[in-house]
Order: structure tokens, then C-alpha cells, then sequence
């Protein structure tokens, strides 16, 4: 399993240099790169990312051998980026709704002692 981790920033060339002095290449202007935690370099990296406030995302990736090998997988979400909102109506609604009714009507009959079915 690699824990990466990836941003995008606009690089002068103060941030360049300091990248560079750590062995990360970036050009001046507008740039994109990812890092595995395990990389020794990953630590310097940070402290020059939280300097101009950026946070950086986590990508988690699993090998084939890791998938085969798990007995399970728990999968947690820690938040949101970019979640469609429902006045934008992406077209899931209509899935999204009669779930809902039901764990409505479910925890309503529930609480009464009685399901209809």
C-alpha cells in the first residue's frame, strides 16, 4: 500500500529553490506533483507547503497483491471536495430519495414496534 500525496501550486522562485534544495524539480508558474509519504523528502515538502497554507490531498493506492491479499476493506470518507449539490441536480436524486423515505418510514415503525411491508 502507498499513501501519495499530490497539490498544486504556483511555484516562484523562492518555493523553487527550496524544492530544488530537496531534490524536487518544479518549474516557475503553475505546477502539479504527487510524493509518496515514504519518500525522505515528503517531510521537507510539508513544512514548505504548510509555509504558504496549502494542504495537500491523500490518494491511497492499493497494490494487486494488497486487494488479493485483504480479507476486507473498510473505507471510511474524511470529506468532501467537489460533492455536486442537489440544486445542481446531477440526476441521482431520484435514487437518493426513496432510500431516505424508507429509513424514515423504518426507524419511524421501529420505534412503534411494527413494520408494514
Amino acid at each position: 500500500m502507498k499513501i501519495l500525496k499530490s497539490t498544486s501550486l504556483n511555484v516562484n522562485e523562492e518555493i523553487r529553490d527550496k524544492f530544488a534544495r530537496m531534490g524536487i524539480e518544479l518549474t516557475l508558474g503553475k505546477n502539479s506533483f504527487q510524493i509518496d509519504s515514504d519518500d525522505l523528502r515528503w517531510g521537507g515538502a510539508l513544512e514548505v507547503l504548510r509555509s504558504m497554507e496549502i494542504r495537500p490531498k491523500t490518494e491511497t493506492q492499493f497494490s494487486k497483491n494488497d486487494l488479493r491479499s485483504a480479507i476486507h476493506l473498510d473505507m471510511y470518507g474524511t470529506g468532501h471536495t467537489g460533492y455536486p449539490q442537489p440544486e445542481d441536480n446531477f440526476g441521482y436524486g431520484h435514487y437518493i430519495r426513496p432510500v431516505k423515505l424508507l429509513q424514515i418510514l423504518c426507524h419511524r415503525y421501529s420505534a412503534k414496534g411494527a413494520l408494514p411491508i
